[in-house]
């Protein structure tokens, strides 16, 4: 794989994380929080569909279905991680 076509994946990752951010509302840290998910599950998914020798919209070495799958799954499992809301108790 080549390093345009790493900063491509990194690029094409990072568009339904900041869509998805811009839709609940979330601020910049969260945007980090949820692109590094996205680019984790962006790569992940590279290399299952490359182990498995799956082909779903594959541009160059890219194979951007499954690629965008993962990402997307990664973004909903990492927006649960940090949506945690304490209890407040109230003391009398």
């Amino acid at each position: 794989m080549t390093f345009a076509s790493f900063i491509l994946g990194i690029l094409i990752a990072s568009i339904p994380a900041c869509c998805f951010n811009f839709l609940v509302g979330g601020n910049v840290r969260k945007l980090l929080l949820l692109n590094i998910f996205s680019w984790v599950g962006f790569w992940v998914g590279q290399l299952v569909a490359s182990w498995r020798n799956w082909t779903f919209l594959k541009v160059g070495p890219i194979i951007l279905g499954v690629d965008l799958l993962f990402a997307v799954v990664f973004i909903a499992l990492g927006f649960w991680l940090t949506n945690f809301q304490p209890e407040n108790k109230k003391r009398r």
